[in-house]
């Protein structure tokens, strides 16, 4: 079994050490929905029918939806969780402790933002 599980890969930015990437569904504000861990040279398409797997029914009005989410919208949430540092660099060995960061991270994401008087 590779270093730190079958979660990482080598990294595209420093070859030597194998890294991981943060694939991530939000709906239309950013919330996340769905989040997941795979090794860095991963292509995002492979992990999308797991994440759609993930999330539950949409309920609500029949039809097409008022507009459609961009996808700026889910770069702007990845930056959000990467500016907590433990989920920039990958530091943990375990190959459970990436996926437990990266929930807790949604969560601090989640919180409304405090009110500035």
């Amino acid at each position: 079994m590779p270093f730190g599980g079958l979660q990482t890969g080598p990294s595209p930015a420093d070859r030597a050490r194998p890294g991981s990437k943060h694939h991530l569904l939000t709906d239309a504000t950013g919330v996340p929905l769905a989040v997941s861990v795979a090794g860095a040279k991963r292509n995002n398409v492979t992990q999308l029918l797991p994440l759609i797997d993930g999330v539950a029914a949409v309920t609500g009005n029949v039809g097409r939806p008022r507009q459609r989410a961009e996808r700026w919208i889910v770069e702007r949430t990845l930056a959000w969780l990467h500016n907590l540092r433990r989920l920039r660099t990958r530091y943990e060995r375990r190959p459970e402790l990436p996926l437990a960061f990266l929930r807790l991270g949604c969560a601090v994401v989640c919180q409304p933002m405090p009110a500035w008087d």
